[in-house]
């Protein structure tokens, strides 16, 4: 059972042992503009002056400082939670060797055994595929802001860096910062600069937190958009391969499913999804008796049609007494009357008949601005559920969209979780990372003693590599001063590897 996850493993060593050589061999793609350079310089002769704004500027951001050492010490904590997680999930049982994608995505957010941290967002399983464009904004946003914090504190003396550049990459948004030549003297200014970044997403979920928490969603929601419950829930949505979609206005209400009414959005869920099938009908529709016992028994022969059987529904239905009908012929019909029985019904010429229990008759009640009608849907009704999007909240401003609402607070949800993962990823302490640069500057702090400065060839080196990667990133990394460094390094990328290989096993294609 563990040897997929040894496989992996050892993939894993393979690829970063080999890691330099598939670097080199990757597709390179970047867009770079100097359009910010001036900004930069004018936040450097500000800071110089060493005024009020220096002084919170210096502040503000020696506050994130603590929060990068902190935060380098949580999200390793939190990846080797993980790894945990993953190799007590190997014992799990494998799931179906077919999957649905409905299935497949309720197997991803509920796995039975280990609960682990990593959820995937793969666009049409787990997340919708109309999101996906929300999902990319919400992360060129987050880093956006990000590299905004490193720009403002690497501005900060006293080893004030250069900007050279921001720009979009295939990684995405990346500022590119030529270190001042006194930056390896200075390493808590370096902790300071590496942690802005991270400081700046800390930030931004902290404020999306206090407005979902403090009513300020709530007021500007109920500003610009009208409850529609308890009448019914608002057609937001439908694919654009559905049948439905030409049948459903967007804003309609749908006001019951059958004879259920909808009171909540748990409740247009659990209907459909329910494990068990509900009672087709509550009661049946009196039809003319001649008439359905005129009616075929064999629907396959008789597309269009449905099974219905006399109602109440027997035990033991006789096959000779169900016939065929045409369903929107009895359910908008303004003369079927509801009925508990045959005799309940206002002719004696009417007999009381309902859908047999097999037929997947789904009735969605409809009701519009001037009238309601009745939608019949001949499948399984989870199909209904994934093809058709609804909310309890309309506009109050008839030119905007009716999915504006959903549209924005899945935006902000996703920007929400992506720019605290951002925060987490980028503290870990790898050398690529600002969190390898919190590391290798802290153990400079505490191995370097006060006013030592490197020797010539550390400082050749640091030269080097300063030359050939500040076009490429911030400039912001030294080389690491310690075997320390480099052993935790060493450590966690090996762990990173094994968690990413590992969730793509356990999330996807997991066997036994």
């Amino acid at each position: 059972m563990f040897i997929p996850f040894l496989l992996l493993g050892a993939l894993a060593l393979v690829g970063y042992r080999y890691r330099r050589v598939l670097l080199r061999r990757r597709l390179r793609f970047s867009w770079e503009s100097e359009a910010l350079n001036s900004f930069h310089d004018v936040l450097v002769a500000r800071f110089t002056s060493k005024g009020f704004a220096y002084q919170f500027t210096r502040t503000f951001y020696d506050l994130g400082a603590f929060l990068g050492v902190a935060g380098v010490a949580i999200s390793t904590g939190i990846l080797a939670c993980e790894t945990i997680s993953l190799l007590k999930a190997a014992q799990q049982s494998a799931p179906p060797s077919v999957l649905s994608k409905r299935e497949l995505k309720e197997y991803l957010a509920a796995p039975e055994g280990g609960e682990t941290l990593l959820k995937p967002l793969i666009p049409g399983v787990t997340i919708p595929l109309s999101e996906f464009p929300l999902l990319i904004i919400a992360l060129l946003a987050s880093q956006a802001f990000h590299e905004l914090g490193h720009i403002v504190s690497s501005a900060l003396p006293p080893a004030p860096a250069s900007l050279s550049g921001v720009g979009l990459a295939l990684q995405g948004a990346f500022v590119s910062l030529l270190p001042h030549p006194d930056d390896a003297e200075y390493p808590w200014a370096r902790v300071r600069n590496a942690s802005a970044g991270a400081w700046h997403n800390v930030l931004m979920w902290l404020v999306l937190w206090a407005a979902c928490h403090i009513g300020l969603h709530t007021a500007v929601r109920g500003a610009f958009w009208r409850d529609v419950l308890p009448d019914g829930l608002a057609i937001i949505s439908v694919d654009y391969a559905s049948p439905l979609r030409g049948h459903l206005e967007l804003g309609a209400l749908i006001v019951a499913l059958d004879d259920a009414q909808l009171h909540s959005l748990a409740s247009w869920k659990d209907y459909l999804l329910a494990p068990t099938p509900h009672p087709p009908v509550d009661s049946g529709w009196c039809v003319e008796s001649a008439t359905f016992s005129s009616q075929p028994t064999d629907c396959a022969l008789h597309p269009g049609t449905a099974l219905f059987t006399p109602y109440p529904l027997p035990s033991f239905s006789d096959p000779s007494q169900n016939h065929c009908i045409d369903p929107p012929s009895v359910f908008r019909d303004p003369a079927a009357a509801r009925c508990a029985s045959s005799p309940s019904c206002r002719s004696p010429s009417e007999t009381c008949v309902a859908p047999a229990a097999d037929t997947q008759l789904l009735r969605l009640q409809i009701k519009e601005a001037d009238h309601g009608h009745t939608i019949v849907w001949k499948g399984p009704w989870r199909e209904v559920f994934e093809q058709v999007r609804v909310g309890q909240y309309v506009p109050r401003v008839p030119l905007m969209p009716v999915w504006a609402l959903p549209t924005l607070e899945a935006f902000f949800e996703y920007l929400r979780s992506l720019t605290l993962v951002l925060a987490l990823l980028n503290l870990l302490p790898l050398r690529p990372l600002d969190g390898g640069v919190v590391l290798s500057s802290l153990l400079d702090i505490v191995c370097v003693p006060s006013g030592q400065e490197f020797d010539d060839i550390e400082l050749g080196e640091l030269e080097l590599f300063r030359r050939r990667t500040a076009r490429r990133s911030r400039g912001l990394v030294g080389a690491d001063s310690t075997l320390i460094a480099r052993w935790v390094h060493n450590v966690v990328a090996m762990l990173s590897l094994f968690v990413i290989a590992c969730s793509l096993w356990v999330w996807t294609v997991r066997g036994p």
